[in-house]
């Protein structure tokens, strides 16, 4: 399929019909709950795992130094004090043990929740009678997503450690090409932000979607996200939105924009969906779920419209007004018969539908007209055959 803009605009005008179809909107609202209790500990873990070939202290400025850029100072400081206090030292083992789980409990539930997200979007779901095994599957899924984090943070700082030496270095020799590394620290977050969206529509929903399916998705997601991170920082920066709710107004940041960001994901999602519906691309569930319509899908996911299963109504009977059968004595019974009973076998009542509505008055008149003349056929009928009476 020849992606030229007429056909961009056709998928985003679908996918966002699809967007709203899904609730996106409640969906973001329910995953901004969960990750408010996950990145916390989820930032912990990453700067954990960050911390095993950099030093902690810088990882964690370089971490912050990005947050403050997305959602303000107020949103960062909120953040550095709520990892603050979950990581204090825990004392003796057990509280150990107990504090280790909790944290890897915690930052997995935002992944989870981003899961059943995007199951909804490519409606599928897993089998029924999983339990305990699927709850355990899902985690493992998360804590996989964490892992993938973290060594993306790492390539990130390595980038990024790379190109700033490099500028420093090449300074001495061409000065003025500040603008062009700025262009390359742009080009090396936009494409560990694409890997990062990869990775989330790879492993995260509970479908087959092919690598190049989801390279389009990731790409495009991200440079939504790119563009969207700058009007959100500046909203969020502006805004007086979070005023009212005094010393919580911080946390009510992070909720917004951890909120606007879950609906560029979510949107970004629903353009994969709809490009692999129309590419025809193979997509099947995992082997541990199914969809959720219960039906097979020949030939890739098809777009929602058409995955939904439509019945079609029977077709009118029409007659010409001057060819309704009309029986002596009863045809204001037939033509009010007609015009109640042409579509019973539609499931609503008959005075519901609005075609019916349209034919109803001529049938009316059809009736008041034929009435007295059912009426004299009617007499006609019993004088002759009292005559044939007489006769025998």
């Amino acid at each position: 399929m020849k992606l030229n803009p007429k056909e961009m605009f056709s998928i985003i005008k679908e996918a966002g019909t699809d967007f709203m179809a899904d609730n996106a909107p409640r969906l973001g609202a329910a995953l901004s709950y969960y990750t408010i209790f996950s990145l916390s500990p989820l930032l912990l873990l990453v700067i954990g795992i960050a911390s095993l070939w950099f030093d902690a202290n810088d990882t964690r400025q370089a971490i912050f130094g990005q947050m403050e850029g997305l959602m303000g100072k107020e949103g960062a400081e909120a953040m550095q004090e709520m990892m603050v206090n979950s990581g204090e030292e825990k004392k003796g083992l057990i509280s150990t043990i107990i504090a280790g789980v909790t944290l890897v409990i915690g930052a997995t539930g935002a992944f989870a929740q981003l899961q059943a997200a995007l199951n909804q979007i490519w409606e599928v779901k897993q089998k029924p009678g999983l339990g305990v095994k699927g709850f355990i599957k899902t985690r493992i899924m998360s804590f996989t997503m964490i892992l993938v984090i973290g060594f993306l943070l790492l390539v990130s700082l390595v980038l990024s450690a790379a190109v700033t030496a490099m500028s420093t270095y090449m300074g001495h020799y061409l000065p003025g090409m500040d603008a062009i590394w700025h262009i390359v620290t742009l080009a090396v977050s936009f494409g560990v932000v694409t890997v990062l969206f990869a990775m989330m529509f790879k492993l995260l929903p509970d479908v087959k979607i092919p690598w190049k399916e989801v390279w389009f998705g990731a790409a495009v997601t991200a440079l939504l996200f790119t563009v969207g991170k700058f009007g959100l920082g500046l909203y969020l920066g502006k805004s007086s939105a979070t005023s009212s709710f005094g010393m919580a107004g911080s946390l009510v940041l992070v909720l917004l924009w951890v909120y606007y960001s879950s609906q560029i994901l979510f949107f970004g999602a629903e353009i994969t969906q709809v490009h692999a519906a129309r590419r025809g691309a193979h997509i099947v569930p995992k082997p541990h779920a199914e969809w959720l319509n219960d039906c097979e899908k020949p030939a890739g996911v098809k777009p929602k419209a058409e995955k939904r299963p439509t019945t079609k109504e029977p077709e009118i009977a029409t007659f010409p007004v001057g060819s309704i059968p009309v029986a002596a004595g009863s045809a204001p019974a037939v033509s009010m018969g007609t015009a109640m009973s042409m579509r019973a076998s539609a499931g609503q009542p008959d005075w519901l539908k609005a075609q019916n509505w349209k034919t109803l008055p001529a049938l009316i008149l059809v009736a008041l007209a034929f009435a007295p003349l059912g009426k004299k056929g009617e007499k006609l009928a019993r004088k002759k055959a009292t005559q044939d009476y007489h006769l025998d």
